[in-house]
């Protein structure tokens, strides 16, 4: 039994509509879990200045997450702060993602030597092997300073060629404004591997 013409023009239309809409859902639901992913998984970071030098290089790609993270000592991490806007190392009036390592977290008294270039968190001098050079750099903070509750206190490794928490510029750091800590340097892919 042969289908009226017009019947099968209908049956091709409503499968065309149906074929589209679920095209339209896939889509949808696909951007929806990017979204979420790049929100809350993990996502690719450049390195924007010589701060983290030697540790990191200016123009290195990092991946970072900020799923179920909670700061450490040591942390690198990345995060924006609009008010810090740091001329020479960074050329942008939009905020940009700074990365930093995480010297104090809430409650932590820091003070800093800078006649003996020693930073010490809770009256404990830090080891840190991963610094370019010892800590001369002074800037507008004055020392010892207590991290604020829900802020961190950070540090470039570059030491004397960082703004940092040592200036106001960049002070303390809402630990709502971390975007992540840094697991990994994907590029240049010769360094492919873990941010120690």
């Amino acid at each position: 039994m042969r289908m009226p013409s017009g019947a099968s023009k209908e049956i091709a239309r409503f499968d065309i509509r149906r074929e589209l809409y679920e095209w339209a859902q896939a889509l949808i639901t696909a951007l929806i879990a990017f979204a979420l992913l790049y929100t809350f998984a993990a996502r690719v970071i450049g390195v924007d200045g010589i701060s983290m030098s030697p540790t990191l290089q200016n123009h290195e790609k990092l991946l970072i997450s900020k799923l179920f993270y909670k700061p450490a000592r040591g942390d690198i991490i990345m995060f924006t702060k609009k008010d810090a806007i740091l001329p020479g190392e960074y050329n942008s009036s939009k905020p940009q993602p700074l990365v930093k390592r995480v010297i104090g977290l809430p409650g932590d008294v820091i003070d800093i030597d800078f006649t003996a270039h020693k930073v010490y968190v809770n009256n404990q001098a830090l080891d840190e092997p991963y610094i370019n050079e010892p800590t001369a750099l002074r800037d507008d903070i004055s020392f010892p300073i207590t991290v604020p509750d829900g802020c961190l206190f950070v540090m470039g490794d570059n030491r004397n060629r960082s703004i940092d928490s040592r200036s106001t510029r960049v002070g303390m750091i809402d630990e709502r404004c971390v975007l992540g800590r840094v697991l990994l340097r994907v590029y240049p892919f010769g360094k492919f591997g873990p941010v120690r």
